[in-house]
């Protein structure tokens, strides 16, 4: 499924996964996550959502909705 969406005067087109509603591009990034996340210390319990974009060099909100569209929260 193709969602268009026009921002001001850009148009931004998103390529959703049927069976599971997660973006293309999150899915992508996810390799990434985990790799970052293996690469932590074993006594790491947490890691902010700022941690994270930090290491991948990406933004913080970002990150954060790409968790939240794994994570199933609020579904």
């Amino acid at each position: 499924m193709l969602i268009t969406v026009e921002v001001g005067t850009e148009i931004h087109t998103e390529v959703i996964m049927r069976n599971n509603g997660i973006p293309r591009a999150t899915m992508g990034r996810l390799p990434a996550y985990l790799s970052l996340l293996r690469g932590l210390p074993k006594e790491t319990r947490t890691i902010s959502a700022t941690s994270i974009a930090r290491g991948l060099d990406l933004g913080e909100v970002q990150v954060r909705k790409d968790l939240a569209a794994v994570s199933g929260a609020g579904k």
